[in-house]
């Protein structure tokens, strides 16, 4: 069985709180960007762990791509989706975007 995010974030115990920072004056955590991984699709090359930097992907024991860290994923970046050569790797749409941005 999969442990849930709050159970890997948390060790099992209680969940850690964590400061994922402020995105256009919004609580990153109310912000819904972070990438989906299919797992019918991913070969497990790795080439979107090279990529991302920010902890947001973990290859699992079983040589695929799972995310870990999602709001980790810095908003709008999608560049994962346009390397991953199975299209594994989808994003909300940009539209989404739009209800968070400053009106003015």
């Amino acid at each position: 069985m999969d442990e849930t995010y709050a159970d890997q974030r948390s060790g099992g115990g209680k969940p850690q709180p964590v400061n994922y920072g402020a995105w256009q004056g919004y609580p990153r955590e109310q912000i819904p960007w972070y990438p989906t991984i299919s797992a019918e699709l991913c070969n497990g090359c790795g080439v979107c762990l090279r990529l991302c930097k920010n902890g947001v992907l973990a290859l699992t024991l079983d040589d695929m791509v799972k995310v870990i860290e999602p709001l980790k994923c810095i908003v709008g970046c999608s560049s994962w989706a346009t390397i991953c050569t199975p299209k594994a790797i989808t994003f909300p749409p940009r539209t989404m975007l739009d209800a968070c941005r400053p009106r003015g």
